[in-house]
């Protein structure tokens, strides 16, 4: 048995042996929640897809206090795919999802993105998870649940550019050895 019981300005929760005082707040006094709304929408993709390569790509971005750019989750939605990338300046992670919305590149904080990309996952089964873009914040949309971010301004800084790491120079040689040697 459960049992709930307002006292002033605390709620107390008592179950069994273990009970709960939690100070109230006015709902006057509840700061607004950042609104975003169908035109932020840039696309849709497979919420489990989308949220396994977020987990890991976003494990590589630095959690110290370096520059916002080596914390930052870069999104680069383009035509036909979405890149992924995040670095800490010494490990380069990157993968590349089918994507067939809009264009933007978004920059995130992979702190403030992670956790909300867990929020999204098991609560109805599989699905699409709708990106929402104003500028400013970055939303992620199911059936049941919307989780908002805000994004990065990398001005100056930037993006790191991971392309020169991960693009490889072709070299091609032939070499003929006796099979004796």
């Amino acid at each position: 048995e459960t049992t709930v019981v307002v006292d002033g300005n605390e709620l107390s929760v008592s179950a069994g042996r273990t009970s709960f005082r939690l100070p109230m707040m006015r709902a006057d006094d509840y700061p607004h929640l950042p609104v975003m709304d169908t035109s932020d929408a840039i696309g849709s993709i497979d919420r489990d897809t989308f949220a396994e390569a977020v987990r890991i790509i976003g494990s590589f971005a630095s959690t110290d206090s370096l520059p916002a750019n080596l914390t930052a989750l870069n999104m680069q939605f383009g035509a036909g795919s979405l890149m992924l990338r995040a670095t800490d300046r010494y490990i380069i992670g990157h993968r590349r999802l089918e994507w067939l919305g809009g264009e933007a590149v978004i920059n995130v904080a992979a702190a403030d993105v992670l956790p909300a990309i867990k929020d999204l996952t098991g609560h109805d089964g599989s699905g699409d998870v709708e990106i929402l873009w104003n500028g400013t914040m970055i939303g992620f949309r199911t059936t049941t649940t919307t989780a908002i971010a805000r994004t990065l301004n990398l001005e100056g800084d930037g993006y790191p550019d991971t392309n020169r790491a991960l693009t490889t120079k072709e070299y091609f040689a032939a070499i003929t050895v006796p099979v004796a040697e």
